[in-house]
């Protein structure tokens, strides 16, 4: 019980600095979450805006340069579950901007077959072309631009681990000497 009230004031004391923590450097299996706006400009059913969110998660940083490889990608404007393929798609650290396509096989609304391809362009965040094929009726297809924002996934601070096991160690302690 005497070790109680130090449990008690540490995790006190570790409240005020609570943050959030971002890492200077980018690092491999970082995670950024994407948000963006997605504009058809031609084809069936046109016009109008979409607005989407999605992850990626960073690769290898190829030498040399300020890119980094993908090895996850999503996006909620298409069916859970689709695969996304790469044609060199990678992120550039000093734009936080993509550049390559990414596309993913997916079934339409209308039961068709489609194929989603996000072309990005880098340093453009704002008017990225992308198209919607329609594989099984190709007069059936979209098209237009998108818009979007990468931002890394913050981290929990080292005060937020520090806390989580003092108070861990506290709720032990005093769980002993219930039980003693």
């Amino acid at each position: 019980m005497k070790i109680m009230p130090f449990f008690v004031l540490a995790g006190l004391l570790l409240l005020m600095p609570i943050d959030y923590a971002h890492a200077a450097t980018i690092f491999s299996g970082e995670t950024f979450a994407t948000t963006g706006i997605i504009t058809q400009t031609s084809g069936s059913n046109c016009c109008g805006t979409l607005a989407f969110t999605g992850s990626m998660t960073l690769g290898s940083m190829v030498p040399s340069t300020t890119d980094w490889t993908l090895i996850a990608f999503n996006t909620d404007a298409v069916p859970a579950g689709s695969v996304w393929t790469f044609s060199s798609l990678e992120f550039d650290a000093s734009t936080s901007t993509l550049f390559g396509t990414a596309s993913a096989p997916h079934i339409g609304s209308g039961g068709d077959s489609r194929l989603l391809t996000l072309t990005f362009i880098d340093g453009n965040t704002s008017t990225d072309p992308w198209t919607d094929a329609d594989l099984t009726n190709p007069d059936n297809g979209r098209a237009g631009t998108f818009s979007y924002s990468a931002a890394p996934v913050p981290e929990p601070s080292s005060g937020v681990l520090v806390l989580s096991v003092l108070g861990l160690a506290g709720l032990a302690a005093a769980w002993r000497n219930v039980l003693i």
